[in-house]
């Protein structure tokens, strides 16, 4: 693929629009779309938002500890209790 130069707004070098790199480096460089980085954003319906709820520190560390003896966290716990008779 083709550089296509345009002026930069704040350099006085122009730049690829398609690969963001600078006229006196494109020689050295093919022009490439650049890929997605990152993890694919989860769907929306997917996505679990924090909640709150209010225990005392004596409630919270007998949860943690009944979260460690199955293995999982104190969140996965309070769902798996909850939502058991579903």
């Amino acid at each position: 693929m083709e550089h296509k130069w345009v002026p930069s707004e704040t350099d006085p070098r122009r730049h690829c629009e398609t690969c963001g790199v600078y006229e006196d480096y494109g020689k050295n460089f093919k022009c490439e779309v650049p890929k997605p980085v990152g993890r694919p954003a989860m769907p929306e319906a997917q996505k679990r938002k924090p909640r709150s709820i209010k225990m005392t520190d004596q409630e919270w560390q007998r949860l943690q500890q009944r979260a460690a003896d199955v293995g999982v966290s104190a969140a996965e716990y309070i769902r798996l209790k909850t939502l058991a008779g579903d």
